[in-house]
């Protein structure tokens, strides 16, 4: 990205904080397109299989053998390419490898890897208003279910994140701490609903390791689905945020007691009521029956600090 194209205040940040930001945008990406890849690539596979494969005559030939030389990638006669995604004249940048807008559904996703409020009105008015301003050029393209979405372009991005306060990103941890938080988010919550969280997803416990740093998009967000098997923990923010809002269910309840309260249907009809919201019986039900640790389906903090997070709430 040129110079003149950065947003002034998201220059003027450290770089780790800059290097946060960035990586929240691409990892909400390849965190939709890694959840999307497994039919992707049965299409391909599917489209692509032909229906005999002969043998090559003569031997064990892999790849068809360019002329001219020892190429070990597929490149044109005529030099040697190191990468395919190499631009000429220069070398591959973490920039030529990313993409340069997110859809709109996304931005709760990146700004809870921020570990800022992804729920917030007033910060997604502003992303709203920054993707209609585009028009319909800056529709996602590609092989996605978001692909005709309005879009964020990452130097608004850039600059709706830079406004947010470095305090508040700089309060998430230290960089490789996002960087596990980040891959390990969203283990709860699938597009188009939510899903039921399994005893072996519960009892297990996830312990540091570490991981490869690495430029490309593609690579931060593995194909084996276990990556979403572990728990993330949760901000101190995130928190405050859950605690605050599941007192409004026990508003007689002091706060050393909430710990000790438990969600139930009554409760959460209670609140509909009083909040005017149409919610059924079997809808509350099945959102108990998903977080719920308990055999009677109740919801206590820790679960509903489990369902705040991945209902993009926290």
């Amino acid at each position: 990205m040129e110079p003149e194209d950065q947003d002034p205040g998201f220059a003027l940040l450290p770089h780790h904080i800059r290097q946060r930001i960035d990586r929240a945008f691409d990892t909400a990406i390849a965190q939709a397109d890694a959840s999307a890849e497994p039919a992707r690539k049965r299409r391909k596979l599917d489209h692509d299989r032909p229906d005999s494969t002969p043998l090559e005559p003569g031997g064990f030939i892999v790849d068809e053998p360019q002329p001219g030389g020892f190429l070990v990638d597929n490149s044109e006669a005529g030099g040697i390419l190191h990468t395919a995604a190499t631009s000429p004249g220069g070398s591959v940048t973490e920039e030529d490898t990313s993409e340069a807008h997110i859809p709109l559904s996304l931005i709760p996703t990146a700004l809870q890897l921020l570990d800022l409020q992804p729920d917030d009105e007033d910060v997604l008015s502003v992303f709203r208003n920054a993707a209609s301003g585009w028009g319909e050029g800056n529709q996602f393209a590609g092989d996605r279910e978001y692909e005709r979405e309005e879009t964020v372009t990452r130097k608004d991005w850039r600059a709706e994140s830079s406004d947010s306060g470095e305090e508040y990103i700089e309060s998430g941890g230290e960089e490789s701490d996002f960087e596990d938080n980040a891959e390990d988010s969203d283990d709860e919550y699938q597009e188009g609903g939510f899903m039921r969280t399994t005893s072996k997803t519960k009892d297990k416990i996830s312990t540091p390791s570490p991981r490869k740093r690495t430029t490309r998009r593609a690579s931060k967000v593995s194909e084996d689905s276990d990556q979403f098997d572990h728990p993330r923990s949760i901000t101190a923010r995130q928190k405050e945020e859950c605690r605050r809002a599941f007192s409004l269910f026990f508003p007689h309840v002091s706060d050393e007691d909430l710990d000790k309260q438990r969600i139930m249907i009554k409760d959460i009809t209670r609140v509909a009521k009083l909040l005017k919201e149409k919610i059924t019986t079997e809808q509350t039900i099945e959102m108990l029956e998903a977080f719920s640790s308990s055999p009677d389906k109740s919801v206590n903090l820790a679960d509903f600090e489990r369902m705040m997070v991945a209902a993009k709430m926290a």
